[in-house]
Parts: C-alpha cells; sequence; structure tokens
C-alpha cells in the first residue's frame, strides 16, 4: 500500500517539465547567481531574540501530533526556561550557518480519506504531512521577519485573505455580497467568475520565486534562509506505523508548514494587477474570484454578452499568467455564474470563445446551471 501510494504522489512534486520560456530562462540564470552570490559573498543570518522564540512557542497549537522527531507542540510549550535559551542558540546557529537537522527537510505523509467508505481508490486519499515541531518553531522565528518585510513592503492587496493577520475570510465573502447587491441595483445583472487552481501549493516554482523577491528588492538574508528552507525535501508514505521509500519534493510549498501558505500568496502577490482589469476581484488563499458587471448603456438583451466578453478577456489574461508562472488552472472547477433578474435567460458557453493558448489544453469552462435571480 504505501508503494502504490508513493508512485502515486510522487510525480506529483516532480520537477515542472520545462517550457523554453523567457522566464524559465532567467529564473535559471538568477538561481546560478544567487547561488554564487551567497557561496561568495554570504550575507548577514537574521538574528532570533529570546522574545522572539516565546513569542512563537506561546503561538503552537496544543497538539500531540509529531513529525520524524517524535516531539510534539504540547512537550515544547512545558519545556523550562533553561530549555528555551539552549533552543535559543541553536536556532540562531542553525540562521547563520544555513545548516539544520536532515530530519527537518523530512515530511511523514499520512493520508486521510476523501470520502467514508472504507474501501478506497488511491486517488480518492488526502496526503497530510506531518513535519518535525522544531523545524515549524524554527519556521514561526523566521516568519516575524519575513512578515515585518512584507509589511514594510505594502506588498498584499487588499483584496487577498487568508494567512493574513486582520483579513479574514468573512471580510471577503461580505464585500462580494454587497458588490452583487450593489450591481444588480444599478445595472440588473452581474457575473461571477470562480477559479481553481490545481494542488495550488503544491506547484510552488522555486525558482519563479527567486525572480519575484529579487524584483521586490527582498533582503538576501531572507533569500538565503527561503532556499535553505525549501531545497533538498524529501517526504515518504506513512500507513499504519508501515513505511514507503523517501522521494524527493522538487516544488510546492511543504505542507504542513508554518510559512508555506504565506509563501504562496507573496509569490501572486501580483495576480491581481496581471488581470488587467478594474472589476472587483478577490482571494481567497489559493481560490480566484472576479466580479463582473455590464455597462449601464446597454439594453438589458445585450448585458449579458458584455458580461461574457469581459469574463473571455480575463480568462486569456489569468491563462498567459498560470503557464509563465507554472501556476495550472483546475478548469473542471473553473466556473462562471451569472446574477441577474431576468426569467430563464440563456447563458452562452465560455470556452468556445477561448481561442489562445489551447492548442495542448483541454480546458471546461462551464456556467452554473440556473443563474441566480433577486
Amino acid at each position: 500500500m504505501c508503494s502504490i501510494a508513493k508512485n502515486h504522489y510522487e510525480p506529483q512534486f516532480s520537477n515542472h517539465p520545462p517550457d523554453h520560456s523567457e522566464i524559465e530562462a532567467e529564473a535559471e540564470n538568477l538561481d546560478l547567481e544567487i547561488g554564487n552570490v551567497l557561496k561568495n559573498n554570504p550575507s548577514p543570518s537574521i538574528i532570533i531574540n529570546y522574545l522572539d522564540l516565546k513569542r512563537s512557542i506561546s503561538s503552537l497549537k496544543n497538539k500531540n501530533s509529531t513529525g520524524v522527531d517524535g516531539v510534539s507542540n504540547r512537550i515544547i510549550k512545558i519545556l523550562p526556561s533553561n530549555h528555551l535559551s539552549f533552543i535559543l542558540k541553536c536556532f540562531n546557529n542553525f540562521a547563520k550557518s544555513l545548516q539544520t537537522p536532515l530530519q527537518w527537510h523530512t515530511a511523514k505523509m499520512i493520508l486521510l480519506s476523501k470520502t467514508k467508505s472504507r474501501i478506497i481508490p488511491i486517488d480518492e486519499t488526502r496526503p497530510i504531512s506531518l513535519l518535525p515541531c522544531f523545524s515549524k518553531l524554527f519556521e514561526k522565528c523566521f516568519l516575524l521577519h519575513f512578515r515585518r518585510w512584507i509589511n514594510d513592503q505594502g506588498l498584499l492587496p487588499d483584496e487577498q485573505s487568508g494567512f493574513r493577520p486582520g483579513h479574514n475570510m468573512a471580510v471577503r465573502l461580505v464585500a462580494i455580497v454587497g458588490q452583487i447587491g450593489q450591481s444588480l441595483s444599478e445595472h440588473t445583472a452581474a457575473g461571477g467568475l470562480f477559479v481553481d487552481f490545481r494542488t495550488a501549493f503544491n506547484q510552488l516554482w522555486f525558482n519563479g520565486l527567486w525572480i519575484k523577491l529579487t524584483k521586490l528588492n527582498c533582503p538576501m538574508t531572507l533569500i538565503s534562509w527561503l532556499r535553505h528552507y525549501l531545497c533538498n525535501r524529501k517526504a515518504f508514505i506513512d500507513i499504519k506505523s508501515s513505511q514507503s521509500t523517501v522521494f524527493n519534493l522538487a516544488k510546492g510549498v511543504p505542507q504542513g508548514s508554518v510559512v508555506g501558505p504565506v509563501l504562496f500568496i507573496v509569490y501572486h502577490h501580483d495576480l491581481l494587477a496581471s488581470l488587467e482589469t478594474i472589476h472587483w476581484k478577490h482571494l481567497f488563499a489559493d481560490d480566484l474570484s472576479i466580479l463582473f458587471s455590464p455597462d449601464s448603456s446597454l439594453a438589458p438583451s445585450n448585458m449579458i454578452r458584455d458580461i461574457t466578453e469581459q469574463i473571455i478577456k480575463v480568462l486569456n489574461r489569468l491563462i498567459d499568467y498560470s503557464k509563465s508562472w507554472k501556476q495550472p488552472i483546475n478548469f473542471n472547477k473553473t466556473h462562471w455564474m451569472l446574477f441577474n433578474r431576468q426569467v430563464a435567460p440563456k447563458l452562452p458557453e465560455i470556452a468556445p470563445f477561448l481561442t489562445r493558448n489551447f492548442h495542448s489544453i483541454r480546458i471546461l469552462i462551464t456556467s452554473n446551471q440556473k443563474s441566480t435571480q433577486t
């Protein structure tokens, strides 16, 4: 069973197939350049103080689950103060030397069922990674420095919710409902495009991340820590104490990590701007929603056509972005919905009008079977 699961999930974490694009060539050259800079002129390391460590330990969830080291959050939270001083010295030494225990780079994956059936096929399972708790504590200490840089840069758009303090999901949902209501009151129609990215966190392209961080003038101190943290990671499948052989994780943020989700939203900080649309846009962690309203001067019979044309333009831009930055879209779960006051309006199909970049991509963009009427 472990071998079957390993053979199923290992390809999902293999390198992205090369597309020989200009961005890919730039990313490879930059990766080599950063490697040479860090080798010949090492950057100063982050410095973790005692207060940062205490704050990070306090934020740990009181769980008994363990990684390969057998240590749980509950154990860490009850450690005496003199032990914390020793941990602090170790963490600062790890940060300075960019050397961490090898087991910190190995994830134990357990499989959960997506259904309630007792016997399920492997593609109906969901892998959950258990990382060493000391590794996640080290991540939390780094994340204090990384978040400080993100906030100082004003990097993330206000429309991004999830994995950000003070930007919860409820605010986005209220905004969407209000914007749909506003559009209906003014134009009697609105369109919503709901985009799902395929295995989003598992697709993050490391070399693409270095391009974006470099263009944002990210300190080399932070980049060097992230390169050490992301590279040479491995995982194995664990089923009832039986284990598969270890396999490499060549892409994607580590599942179960603390810094991983933050890296994902930083990587896609420019997604909304790349769509070049003035319409309402919302990011829910790894999900994207866009609301469209038609020209108020149009006759009601032409409003749906106008919304459709706007959606097609945005989809083409979105596909260009997904190909450039190796973040594939799950077209089977990407839909659009019409909000209107008409009785049984005719809903057009979007897919036949998408004409670019589909020589090797099959897509299915469908409308909801029933439009929402108010």
